[in-house]
């Protein structure tokens, strides 16, 4: 998994899906997160929603072309 450090906040995000990101606190919480930062599991129960669609932009883009194949 590639992580991205969030430039303001001490949390890394990684893509799971075009649509499912993870968030890691420098604590150790965790929490998964639509592409839209709404809370779907885990103990962190926040996340900045432009930095989760900025990190699912790359695996989006690549299925919708693939889907155009």
């Amino acid at each position: 998994m590639k992580y991205c450090r969030h430039p303001y906040y001490p949390a890394r995000y990684a893509a799971l899906a075009a649509d499912r990101v993870r968030v890691e606190a420098e604590t150790g919480d965790w929490g998964e997160f639509d592409r839209n930062a709404v809370w779907l599991e885990g103990p962190l129960r926040h996340a900045d929603p432009v930095w989760c669609r900025w990190v699912t932009s790359e695996i989006a883009a690549s299925q919708a072309l693939a889907g155009d194949a």
